[in-house]
């Protein structure tokens, strides 16, 4: 993190001595949660949109994808009814390809000369339909609109992740530690005001020297896939990772160590281990069911060839072979902060992690806790729960 203008000593560290001037993980994870939401709820683009005899132009546009008339939609005019074309695709700040889809407009009179207007929208195409009585000479009409990014943003986008940990050896920054004693070292002849050249140097050595300490903090956690920064992209390769779209660094540094893990072989403590280092706060718990050791009456449930066939039907050929002591089933919750396509790639990521590790005789779920009973992949399939 940087801040506080360029003579500052920072890159700041989460945590420190005094909690009432430094910011913990806590704080920071929260700053960014707000920050990504008044990002998702502020509107797309205000634009103005102007008649001039037969003839509708944009005449102010500022959006999120830009200002002015380069960055505006196409505006039309057909039997009284304004049409503003999208979705459209920009280049961010980050220069990433992005494209909106508007999902809500609202439109006013812009100007005394102009009356009343109603707005429709179609969702599907992403046009927007603003429906005027009479859109006169000179008449203007100011439209709001919202949309939902395909990439939409999240807490990574303003270096915000949930694994991230107060420092526990840089409780005051190590540059600010540096310049105070590059301070005291210059002796009175030097200035100690925070401004002029003087300042400047100390303040690029604490910077150097700052920079050198971290080193060793920086190779320990490159060599750790549940830290691993600049490494992150090594540890994918090697682990034989496969990054998707939109993965994140902390997405990654979450599947890498969960690859890692799986490593250690199918124990109970390995799984679970795994599976809380792959969801974080998603994970609830992992249900497993066992009975007796032996096939006996009350254990229909176990499907042996020769002993306890089972129906006809769950014969693939060859017998049957099916125990509920061989079933897993990983509980898992929804939060309103993770959006639904983030929650179903986390559930695709334990699928696989969870076919990698269990052995092919074991069989694996996930379902979410509800009031009645469990929710098995979504539909309800165990009212009466687990276990």
């Amino acid at each position: 993190m940087s801040g506080f203008g360029a003579l500052c000593p920072l890159p700041l560290r989460l945590g420190g001595r005094d909690a009432t001037t430094s910011w913990t993980s806590a704080d920071h994870a929260a700053a960014v949660r707000d920050l990504v939401l008044v990002a998702r709820v502020t509107p797309f683009a205000h634009l103005v949109v102007t008649r001039t005899g037969s003839a509708v132009a944009v005449t102010r546009y500022r959006g999120v994808n830009g200002s002015g008339s380069t960055a505006a939609p196409t505006i039309t005019l057909a039997t009284d009814t304004l049409h503003a074309v999208y979705p459209m695709a920009w280049d961010d700040e980050r220069g990433e390809r992005r494209e909106v889809s508007i999902t809500q407009a609202v439109a006013t009179p812009a100007n005394a000369t102009q009356g009343p207007v109603t707005t429709t929208i179609n969702a599907s195409s992403g046009r927007v339909r603003v429906s005027v009585a009479a859109l006169v000479d000179g008449g203007a009409v100011q439209i709001t609109v919202w949309g939902c990014y395909l990439d939409a943003a999240q807490i990574a986008d303003y270096d915000g992740a949930t694994d991230k940990t107060d420092s526990e050896t840089e409780a005051e920054p190590y540059a600010a530690t540096m310049l105070a004693m590059l301070r005291d070292a210059r002796g009175s002849g030097f200035t100690r005001s925070r401004g002029g050249l003087v300042h400047v140097e100390n303040l690029a050595l604490a910077r150097a020297h700052g920079a050198t300490w971290r080193r060793a903090e920086r190779l320990a956690c490159a060599g750790n896939p549940a830290l691993a920064l600049e490494t992150a992209e090594d540890w994918r390769k090697v682990l034989g990772v496969r990054r998707r779209d939109g993965d994140t660094d902390a997405t990654l540094r979450t599947r890498n160590a969960a690859k890692l893990r799986a490593m250690l072989g199918a124990t109970r403590q390995t799984v679970d281990d795994a599976v809380a280092e792959l969801l974080g706060p998603l994970y609830v718990r992992t249900w497993r069911n066992y009975g007796s050791e032996t096939i006996v009456d009350d254990n229909t449930g176990t499907f042996w060839p020769g002993i306890n066939p089972g129906t006809p039907t769950s014969d693939l050929g060859g017998g049957a072979w099916y125990s509920d002591r061989q079933h897993i089933v990983v509980e898992v919750t929804r939060s309103a902060r993770v959006s639904d396509a983030e929650f179903a790639a986390k559930m695709t990521d334990l699928v696989e992690l969870l076919d990698l590790m269990l052995p092919a005789t074991c069989t694996f779920d996930w379902c979410t806790g509800a009031d009645d009973g469990f929710t098995l992949d979504e539909d309800l399939l165990d009212e009466g729960c687990l276990g």
